[in-house]
């Protein structure tokens, strides 16, 4: 893929990030700029009461005010916009809170353009700041992890991170359905079935400008139940066997017990 013909769109959600989102818009420029790639960076904002959308048309972004809700509507509505833009090109998905480093974005994208991988994901936890995860975050990022891997074989290091490049041709051959912090193992999922190439890289996550938006309880018990409607289609074979084994097993349990 040559990236002096490859549209890059750089897809940031945002509710309230005005401390963080000029910042984090100016560096996105600095790196596509250095990629020397034509480039669109889009602001998806969540009825933001602050000045997060004036500070990112200030900035030259383009600014999608979000009639739904949650984070993967969010995406989504930056996906379906990029693919309107172009039949071709690389779609970049990052925060707009200083979590990710824009400078970084080359280590996702270098391996699309050169054919080695489909979706490229960052893997947080090879370069996780001081204070930039909370214990309870960290052990439960470690378990969806594991999960997503054992019943669907994703071979991910870090299921749950928002930092991700992949192809618009990809994007078209997987239909992303969730509208909250699901969206993010629904793409690995679905994309792993489709047989699409799945790389996860090194990178940096640092502290967050401004409030949380996680609910980890919640947002977690989400994602299982993602898992679990997804098993009976997306399931590895002998993880779904065993499933059924187990079941069986409690019932004759329950029944004889």
């Amino acid at each position: 893929m040559d990236e002096h013909k490859t549209k890059l769109f750089i897809v940031i959600p945002t509710v309230n990030e005005e401390k963080a989102i000029g910042d984090v818009l100016d560096r996105c420029r600095k790196a596509a700029e250095e990629l020397r790639m034509s480039y669109e960076r889009i602001v998806v904002d969540g009825k933001s009461k602050d000045r997060t959308r004036e500070i990112a048309e200030e900035r030259g972004a383009t600014v999608i005010v979000q009639e739904g809700k949650g984070y993967g509507d969010a995406l989504k509505l930056g996906f379906d916009y990029a693919a309107s833009r172009s039949e071709e090109g690389i779609v970049v998905m990052l925060d707009g809170d200083n979590t990710y480093l824009p400078e970084e974005m080359p280590t996702l994208i270098q391996p699309i353009l050169e054919e080695r991988a489909d979706i490229v994901i960052g893997n947080r936890f090879a370069g996780l700041k001081p204070g930039s995860m909370r214990c309870l975050n960290r052990v439960g990022n470690r378990l969806l992890t594991t999960l997503v891997n054992i019943l669907f074989g994703v071979s991910s290091s870090d299921s749950q991170s928002g930092y991700r490049a992949l192809t618009l041709s990809s994007l078209r051959k997987i239909k992303l359905r969730e509208k909250g912090m699901p969206f993010a193992s629904e793409m690995l999922i679905k994309a792993k079935k489709a047989g699409l190439r799945l790389l996860w890289v090194p990178i940096s996550y640092d502290r967050r400008i401004g409030k949380p938006k996680l609910r980890p309880i919640k947002d977690g018990i989400a994602i299982l139940w993602l898992y679990l409607k997804l098993f009976p289609r997306y399931g590895r074979t002998t993880a779904r066997v065993l499933t059924a084994l187990l079941i069986a097993l409690a019932v004759v349990a329950a029944l004889y017990g």
